[in-house]
Order: C-alpha cells, then sequence, then structure tokens
C-alpha cells in the first residue's frame, strides 16, 4: 500500500541537470525518487460565519453562491471556464503551442458564432413581427391602400411576443420545476402519455376541437368574407361562387379572429375595468378603486340588513341595495375575465395537453358554456341573412315572372347595377341579424343605460339636484 496511517508515500520525477558537454542518453535523462511523507496537524481552520451551510432554502442556484457536495450547481458556477494559459511559462514545445494556437482557433470561432447567433435573433426580432403582420393583412384580405408596415410591425409584435414568452415559460419550468432543454422537454412529455380513462373524454375533446378548429373558423370566415370581402361582380354572378382557395381562406381569417377574441375575453379587453385599470377612460385607475370601495360597502350593508331589505325612498326612487349588487354581478359578462368561460375551457385543454390530465375534460365547460354557443350564434349570424336574401331573391323572381335583369331603377337613386343592390341587399340582412344579436347579448347593459338616460332627463325636467332662488326676494335685495 501507499499509505498508512498517516503516513505517504508519493513518487515524482527528479530532472539531471545537464552539465557542459556532457552527453545525455534519453534512458537515463531523469530518475524516479521515492518520497515519504507523514501527515502533521496544522493550524486550525477559522469557523466560518453562521448559516454558511444553509442547504434548505433553495441551495445555491437561489442562495447565489457554491454548490456544496451534491448539490446542483448555480448557473454562473456552471458558465465559468477554467483558466487556460495561452503559453506555459515552462514549456514551450511544439505541441504546447499547437495546442495554444488550437485554443485562439476556438475562441475565434466562438466569437463568429456567437456574432451570428445575436445577428440572426436580431434579425429575427425585427423581421418576424413585421412578416406576421403582412400575413394578418393577406389573411384579412386587406388591400394594398391600407397595409402600412408599421401598423404591422405593431400587430405582429403583439402577437409573436406573448407567443414566444409563453412557450419559454413553459420550457424553463414556470411552475416550481427545473428549467431543461426543449429537446428534453418534449422527450419527458412524450413519455408521460397516458391514455384516458373512458372514450367518453375522447368524445368530449373531440367534439370540441371540431367545433373551435372547424366549424366556428369557417362560419366566421364565410360570414366575414360574404360581408366585407366579396365585391359586386361575385354577387351578379360574374365570378365563381364556391372554390377550394375561397374556403381555405375564409376557414384562416375565421380563425384568427376567433383566437384573438378569446385571447381579448380572457385579459378581460371588454370589461371597463380592464381599460380603467390602464389609465383609459373617465377616471382612470381611481374608477377602478371608487368601484371596488362601492361593491365592498354595498356588500356590507347587504350583509348588515339581511336578506329581507326594504329600501329607501329618495325623491320618489326605490333605492335598493341587494339589487345593485346583484346586478353589479350581473353586468360581468360570463366570457371576460380569468374566471371566464374561455379561461376555463384554455387551462382545461392546456392540462390535458401539457400533463395528459384526462380527469378535467368538462363537457359542460367545453361544449355546453363554450364551444357550442359560440358555433350556434355563428351559425344563424351567417344562416340567417343567407336564407333571408335567398328568399328575397326567390321571391324578386316571382314577382318578375322570371326576367334576368341587369338592375333596378328606384326613384331617387336612379339605376343601380344588380350586384350592387343584391350586395346591399345581404350586407344588410347581415348586420340586422348581427344587431339583434348584439342586442340580446347585451339586454341587461342596455336596460341599465336606458333607465340612467330616463332618469337624467327626468331630472333635468323637474329640476332635481338644482338650486331654486326666491325670485321676488332676490328682486327686493
Amino acid at each position: 500500500p501507499t499509505f498508512i496511517g498517516a503516513y505517504r508515500l508519493k513518487r515524482r520525477v527528479k530532472k539531471r541537470c545537464k552539465w557542459q558537454g556532457e552527453k545525455i542518453s534519453n534512458s537515463v535523462k531523469d530518475s524516479y525518487v521515492i518520497e515519504f511523507w507523514r501527515e502533521v496537524a496544522g493550524k486550525p481552520i477559522p469557523r466560518p460565519p453562521e448559516g454558511w451551510d444553509d442547504l434548505g432554502v433553495g441551495g445555491a442556484e437561489v442562495q447565489g453562491r457554491w454548490a456544496w457536495s451534491n448539490e446542483r450547481k448555480s448557473e454562473v458556477e456552471e458558465s465559468v471556464a477554467q483558466r487556460k494559459f495561452f503559453f506555459r511559462s515552462q514549456d514551450r514545445s511544439y505541441w504546447s503551442v499547437l495546442r495554444s494556437v488550437f485554443l485562439v482557433i476556438k475562441m475565434m470561432l466562438l466569437f463568429s458564432l456567437s456574432w451570428m447567433a445575436t445577428m440572426a435573433i436580431a434579425c429575427a426580432a425585427m423581421s418576424g413581427p413585421l412578416f406576421v403582420g403582412r400575413f394578418v393583412f393577406f389573411i384579412l384580405r386587406t388591400s394594398d391602400t391600407y397595409v402600412h408596415d408599421s401598423l404591422g410591425f405593431v400587430i405582429g409584435g403583439a402577437i409573436i411576443f406573448p407567443i414566444v414568452g409563453k412557450i419559454a415559460q413553459a420550457i424553463n419550468g414556470s411552475d416550481g420545476q427545473d428549467a431543461q432543454s426543449p429537446a428534453r422537454a418534449i422527450l419527458m412529455w412524450a413519455y408521460s402519455f397516458r391514455r384516458p380513462g373512458s372514450f367518453e373524454k375522447i368524445r368530449v375533446l373531440s367534439q370540441a376541437a371540431a367545433l373551435w378548429l372547424i366549424i366556428s373558423p369557417l362560419l366566421l370566415g364565410l360570414l366575414y368574407d360574404l360581408c366585407l370581402v366579396k365585391e359586386r361582380k361575385w354577387f351578379a354572378g360574374k365570378e365563381f361562387s364556391i372554390d377550394a382557395t375561397s374556403i381555405f381562406l375564409s376557414w384562416g381569417t375565421g380563425t384568427f379572429l376567433l383566437n384573438v377574441w378569446a385571447v381579448l375575453c380572457c385579459v378581460g379587453a371588454f370589461e371597463k375595468e380592464f381599460w380603467a385599470a390602464l389609465g383609459v377612460g373617465i377616471g382612470g385607475a381611481n374608477a377602478v378603486n371608487n368601484q371596488n370601495g362601492a361593491e365592498n360597502i354595498a356588500a356590507a350593508e347587504v350583509a348588515a340588513r339581511g336578506n329581507d331589505i326594504v329600501g329607501d325612498v329618495i325623491n320618489g326612487d326605490r333605492i335598493d341595495v341587494a339589487d345593485n349588487a346583484v346586478e353589479h354581478s350581473r353586468r360581468k359578462l360570463k366570457w371576460q375575465g380569468e374566471n371566464g368561460q374561455i379561461s376555463r375551457s384554455y387551462e382545461i385543454l392546456w392540462a390535458v395537453l401539457r400533463n395528459w390530465e384526462w380527469d378535467k375534460i368538462d363537457g359542460v365547460t367545453l361544449l355546453k358554456e363554450c364551444t357550442t354557443p359560440i358555433a350556434r350564434q355563428l351559425a344563424v349570424a351567417l344562416l340567417s341573412p343567407l336564407l333571408a336574401y335567398v328568399g328575397f331573391l326567390a321571391l324578386y323572381y316571382i314577382v318578375s315572372g322570371g326576367r334576368d335583369a341587369v338592375g333596378i331603377v328606384l326613384p331617387v337613386l336612379g339605376f343601380i347595377d344588380k350586384g350592387v343592390y343584391q350586395m346591399f341587399l345581404f350586407r344588410s340582412f347581415a348586420f340586422t341579424v348581427i344587431a339583434i344579436q348584439l342586442a340580446v347579448a347585451f339586454q341587461q347593459p342596455l336596460q341599465k343605460w336606458f333607465q340612467a338616460a330616463h332618469k337624467a332627463a327626468r331630472d333635468d325636467r323637474y329640476l332635481v339636484g338644482e338650486i331654486l332662488m326666491n325670485y321676488a326676494l332676490f328682486r327686493e335685495q
């Protein structure tokens, strides 16, 4: 053995000095010497500061220190490379110079690759949003007159940067998991696949996917195409009625518009509180605080006075605090915000696609409360004006005796081309149906606004809240 207790044996190479004129062969050039060592206790090491070995608060990655024992090294420690010398002080042989040259070449290659990666990222950051913005203009079939690169860059940036951030957050382990490479993340995701427990889960997910990815975008895209894209030549029958390219573009347009609407619903962009929090609108951010304070006061009064609130009578108006609180909760749109139907459906789909949690699939949330009502409303918005348009043309054909005129003559407008009046006819039906749908959907806010306008007009008529002066007394003074 080379060591026994505190004693050690160490072998080292002893170089032989070369005297003047002396020739030394390679065999006797160096000699080996065996040294005998004994371990002796030295001066005691000073005690480190208290808490230096606290390994329970996140480890070296969180505490920002060097790793201890089998701890996972921090990102800073892993990025620190071993120090290398270009030329060793004592060894200037051929192989040492070659290693130094190779190190310089590696550094130059690393610098070149870093520069290329930086330029590629910079070009992608500048060209990617512009490309996405131009694609949005293309998918919306916007005229070249209204295509603007600056606007396209803003639109593309608003689309691509949140998506990239969400993907990076998912890869880096946003839920407290360790960061890992994209390839490893994909492999781990594939290996963690679990089959669903029942066929009913697959049926619900398939129906929701078909309604959201195929049927609803196609209905919305066709409605957009007929209302904003098709020209009078198409309505006059001078162009092809239906082709595969038009259907595919309509589906793409519908997919884009539907998902943009869904994202806006998730962030609550159609609520007054969203814009007030951004400082836009009456009152700005203070309006949110005032409204929250009013809600808390109303809730406190409801709790204090109980469920059988009779209300107060002020100037002949019955004010019921409980009704006001309930009315405010009703005015909250069920599609908006983090607790809306779109957000809850998204959370279910994300849990299924990321962690294969099939048990979270809920037919009521995905079908009854989300995808089915959307598809139904889009079908009504498309088929109702289409049936009315076809019915009107059939009635006109019967009344005219089967004659196909090139246009109609109106008393004030004069001669109107066939494509123009048919296009105007369909779009009038479409906008009427959409207006009726919006009125039904916003029935309670419209009723609230009507009541507020009615009260304002009545108060102005009867001078409620105005200071009345005694004209005779004022004249005497």
